[in-house]
């Protein structure tokens, strides 16, 4: 998770089209966008609230999503 986070401003919609474009190649369409964003405050309310630390955790759950999604397990 931290190197989606050193790149751009390291805002949350900042991480996540950097988690994209790291993952896929491609940035996130609008609708993933929103929904990885959704995702991430779940995880963080989950893991504690707005503290660094469940930012972090928000964050390694949000890659461990990206990795298990079908576009990066399956070549087309």
């Amino acid at each position: 998770s931290s190197r989606i986070k050193a790149v751009g401003d390291g805002s949350l919609p900042s991480v996540v089209q950097q988690g994209y474009q790291l993952t896929f190649a491609r940035l996130p369409t609008e609708e993933e966008q929103t929904m990885m964003l959704a995702f991430i405050d779940q995880q963080r309310a989950a893991a504690g609230g707005e503290s660094p630390e469940a930012t972090d955790r928000a964050l390694v759950e949000f890659c461990h999503v990206l990795l298990c999604l079908n576009e990066f397990v399956y070549i087309d």
